[in-house]
Parts: structure tokens; sequence; C-alpha cells
């Protein structure tokens, strides 16, 4: 099941929902008034994984539907709504209110890029896109969501999105044997190979029970062919290390994100190195190394690869580190307006 690793608390000031362009005047009465949607949330930049600093847009979602009843057919409030920073503030057109006696269901996008997104719907409270990664490994969008769901009730809180990354992380950390004094080594080339490049990826927000209202979610569905498209990264670090020392080959400035997916024996890692100008290309599965994570790489983890160069033909890796993204960044962000 997938586990929640947010790194930021994006609050939606909230209030309202029903297009106040699209309402009629008797409508209009019926109306909370005065309680404007407000958003408070950052462009991504791939220069480093998103932070809080970064995150100065994204796209609401959503729908409302009778709270008594159970037939009811949802009204669509909101589609790909633009929520941008503006002069500090978190600001959209077409102002939206309150209705009484309905329960609202939103679910929110936040990515730098969509070239490599396609056919994304909304529907009965699902957002549903697929995703081809590309090529050149520095070009992967990282992408967040969240969900929240409610009935309206006096007063209007506001709407809090918890927004968490989707893609995996991927690191890779070269040291050189200790048993071989002064030693240096040169990185020349990484290869990972065998990665599954294509998904289908869906968010809906999670049933409300008893409670009035909820950020949790179902839990998101990243859905791989069980023939995937694969595709390979590669990365020239021109990194030196020596005996007793160790290098980051995908650091979080120039992170590797991935779809998260099984590992499987297809994937490979292959490594080029040089000592005293002669080259060496040794190469090992994750596979095994994976075992102590259920051989998957979940959404929102990063997971870091130990190996040791100078003495084996091959990569051995070690039981890799495990961590949500927040610990990378330094915990989490709350953002209110």
């Amino acid at each position: 099941m997938f586990e929640k690793f947010f790194y930021t608390t994006i609050t939606i000031a909230a209030s309202s929902l029903m297009a106040a362009c699209s309402s009629t005047a008797s409508e209009a009465d019926e109306l909370e008034s005065g309680l404007e949607v407000r958003f408070t949330a950052a462009d991504a930049s791939r220069s480093a994984l998103v932070t809080i600093d970064d995150l100065a847009k994204f796209e609401v979602y959503g729908n409302m539907v009778s709270s008594s009843s159970t037939t009811s057919t949802p009204s669509e409030v909101f589609k790909a709504t633009p929520v941008t920073k503006t002069d500090g503030k978190w600001v959209y057109e077409n102002t939206q209110y309150w209705m009484p006696g309905q329960t609202y269901s939103f679910v929110a996008i936040s990515t730098p890029s969509t070239e490599n997104i396609t056919n994304l719907s909304y529907s009965a409270d699902k957002l549903t896109f697929n995703y081809t990664a590309p090529a050149d490994y520095t070009t992967v969008p990282d992408i967040l969501t969240a969900a929240h769901r409610r009935k309206y009730e006096k007063p209007a809180t506001p709407v809090a999105f918890n927004f968490g990354h989707i893609m995996a992380r991927i690191n890779f950390v070269a040291k050189v044997d200790p048993s071989i004094p002064n030693q240096t080594l040169s990185i020349d080339k990484i290869e990972v190979k065998g990665i599954a490049s294509r998904a289908t990826y869906s968010l809906q927000p999670a049933p409300l029970g008893t409670a009035s209202q909820t950020s949790d979610f179902v839990a998101p569905t990243w859905t791989i062919s069980g023939t995937p498209a694969r595709i390979s990264y590669t990365k020239n670090p021109g990194e030196t290390i020596t005996t007793g020392g160790s290098t980051e080959l995908f650091p979080s400035n120039d992170a590797l994100l991935i779809i998260p997916q099984n590992v499987t024996s297809d994937i490979e890692v292959e490594l080029t190195y040089s000592r005293g100008g002669t080259p060496t290309t040794v190469s090992g599965h994750l596979r095994i190394a994976s075992s102590t994570h259920g051989y998957a790489w979940a959404a929102g983890r990063s997971y870091s690869y130990s190996f040791t160069l100078g003495a084996d033909d091959y990569l051995i890796f070690e039981e890799p580190a495990i961590k949500a993204w927040d610990e990378d960044e330094g915990g989490n962000y709350i953002v209110v307006d």
C-alpha cells in the first residue's frame, strides 16, 4: 500500500465551489456569501527537487454532489483551474463559493511540464493520465499531487492539500575499496538499464466514512503493462574519488527520477571507471539488493545504493538507504495565506 510521504502542506483557504458565473439569482440566495476560495501553495524547478520555494503553480479539479443523495450525478466545479502566485498571493479566475448541502471532492497536480503527460482526465472524483518517461533523465519532471474531500459545514474552514511526490528517486554512492591504499579512481560513466518507461497514474480522494472531511486519498496507482517499454539512462559524472572517499552519482540537484515500479531482473547498472588511465567496466543487478524493500520502488521515496570499486570485476550493491524526500529537503513545509 502506498505510504504518504508528503513534503509540503498546501492550504486552500476555502469556501465554495459553485461557479458564481453560472449561478442563477435564486441559486445565489442559497450560496454562502463572502467566502472566496483562496489557494496557497510553488514553478517546479528541475535544477533541483521541488521545494516550498519552487512551488509556484498547480491545477485544481473538483466536483460537488448532494450530501443527502447517493444517486445524484456530480457537478463539475473546477476543471484544470490554474492557481498561480501573484504578489505573494495565490489567485485564480472565476471565484467559487460553497453551496449548502453538498459534498465536494478535489484533486490537484503540480508539474513543471506536461510534455510527457497524455490523456489526462478527471471523472468520478478520479484524476488519471498516461506518462511516458523522456529519453534524458535531466528532463524528467518532479510531479506532485494532492486530494481532498469534504461535506460542506459551517464554518468553511480551509481546504488543506497535502502535496506528495509521485515519482521514485534512485541514487548511487561509489566508494573505493579501503583495502587498496592511496587509490584514485575516475568515474567515467554510469548507465541504468531496463527501467519501465510508460505507465498510467490515477488518484482519488479517500471516502469520508464518519468524518466530515479528509485530505487522505485512495492509494495512488501506477499501472505498468505486463511487457513494458524499457529505457536506459546514462550519465558521465567525471567524478574522482580516492581510498576512504565516496561520491553521490545522482545528488539532489541532479536527481534520477523514475516511475515507481517493481525492481525486476531486467534492471541493470553498468559503470565504467578508470585507474591510472586504464578503463574498467563492471555491472550488476539491483534485484537482490532490493529485497529489503520488497523488490519495488515506491512513490515519494528515495533509494540510495552504495557499491565499492577497485577489487571486484562486478558491482555488488549494499543494502540501500531508504527515506522520504522530505527528509532530504529538511522537513515538512506549511504554507498559509
